[in-house]
């Protein structure tokens, strides 16, 4: 009884919140609320399997397709494609693996993605990163289609990513930074009310103070319209077949962000990579954002971390950026994802981290589940756009 007792006092003292029903984490001066991906990616995954659903029965098409080649036998690659196998399959999409040998030729490679790119019957192409070393990963994305290149990797869809063009009339941007921005979109309410930062007194405008409650919970209110077309949402189940929709669409000049919400913030990305680091950095800058990008090796990494209003990681290295480096009430975006030594999952950033955020993603249950939907998203827009612009209509 007495134990019993203890317990009710430790789940109900005003110290101790279990996990599971903490909404907000008090941390000295700032309140920190989870970034939840996994929610906006299961509600991004529903949309797109209504709209599959929708016209496969309406039109009687063929379904979406989705060919990943993959290159060796690299556990964690198998765990990905798995996972993208599965979430595809909920969503109604055909998804299919091409494994090639560890040690297969640059030319073998380059002719299966070229197969690929010149079947009808697939819409999207996914090269499973990495290669093996002797393989040339940047040449062989030149070989993807970049109609069908829904990772976004192709020197075509990352140059129109430069020019701050959206989708919609290009494809294809790469997930995980369309992932990052779709976040901040989501958790930013207000951003629409030319930075509304009288109402958010106390944290400097950054953020909308009620957190996850404030989330929009029609998926369709994320953004403004001119969000909607520039991220390639602004679609509708109703019109995917019709002709007089795509001439519209086509019609249309490129329609960029108009609404500067990380206007003045400093935004500081850790990581260059071409596949995160760079084109996130893009993003940024497209919306407002006087952007920094910083690596592993910069010299006085934590003062620039200490910059930070929003702070974006990818390095890859579990743990790099140490809580104490984070800058109190900013908003933190973990793109690592690391299985630590006594086997739980850790990110880029230390967790204690979560104490000094006002917004951060959780690792796992952040940008990962996000990132894997847009792939699905841009698959679905692809093959879209070839039966709405070719009529490639294929009736069972």
């Amino acid at each position: 009884l007495l134990l019993l007792l203890l317990l009710l006092l430790l789940l109900f003292s005003s110290s101790f919140v279990p996990f599971f029903l903490q909404r907000k984490v008090k941390g000295g001066s700032s309140a920190m609320s989870l970034m939840r991906g996994r929610v906006l990616a299961k509600r991004l995954n529903e949309r797109l399997a209504n709209v599959v659903r929708t016209q496969v029965e309406k039109q009687r098409v063929r379904p979406p397709s989705l060919s990943i080649v993959q290159v060796g036998d690299n556990s964690a690659s198998n765990i990905f494609i798995k996972h993208k196998r599965a979430i595809a399959n909920n969503i109604g999409i055909n998804c299919s693996v091409n494994r090639l040998n560890a040690n297969v030729s640059q030319e073998g490679v380059v002719q299966m993605l070229q197969n690929l790119s010149s079947d009808d019957n697939v819409d999207g192409i996914v090269l499973q990163l990495p290669v093996s070393k002797h393989l040339d990963s940047y040449t062989l994305c030149q070989h993807i289609d970049p109609t069908k290149d829904v990772d976004g990797l192709n020197a075509t869809n990352i140059g129109n990513l430069f020019w701050g063009k959206g989708a919609r009339t290009h494809p294809f941007k790469p997930c995980t930074p369309v992932a990052i921005m779709y976040l901040l979109r989501s958790y930013f309410p207000t951003a629409d009310a030319d930075n509304n930062s009288s109402s958010n007194s106390g944290n400097n405008g950054l953020y909308n103070s009620n957190g996850d409650d404030d989330i929009r919970r029609n998926n369709d209110l994320l953004f403004s319209e001119d969000d909607l077309v520039h991220y390639g949402l602004g679609w509708s189940s109703d019109t995917l077949l019709h002709d007089d929709s795509c001439a519209k669409r086509e019609e249309g000049n490129d329609t960029e962000l108009k609404s500067k919400f990380l206007a003045g913030r400093t935004c500081v990305v850790v990581g260059a990579s071409a596949l995160v680091g760079l084109p996130v950095s893009l993003e940024l800058m497209h919306v407002g954002g006087t952007v920094t990008v910083a690596h592993s090796r910069t010299p006085n990494l934590r003062d620039r971390v200490a910059e930070a209003d929003v702070l974006v990681v990818a390095t890859g290295v579990p743990n790099l950026i140490k809580a104490e480096w984070v800058k109190r009430d900013s908003i933190v975006l973990d793109v690592g994802c690391h299985r630590s030594s006594c086997g739980s999952l850790v990110g880029d950033v230390e967790k204690d981290a979560h104490a000094r955020a006002s917004l951060i993603t959780p690792v796992p249950g952040g940008v990962g589940p996000l990132t894997v939907s847009f792939l699905m998203k841009n698959t679905v827009e692809a093959w879209r756009r070839r039966i709405c612009d070719h009529n490639l209509f294929q009736y069972f």
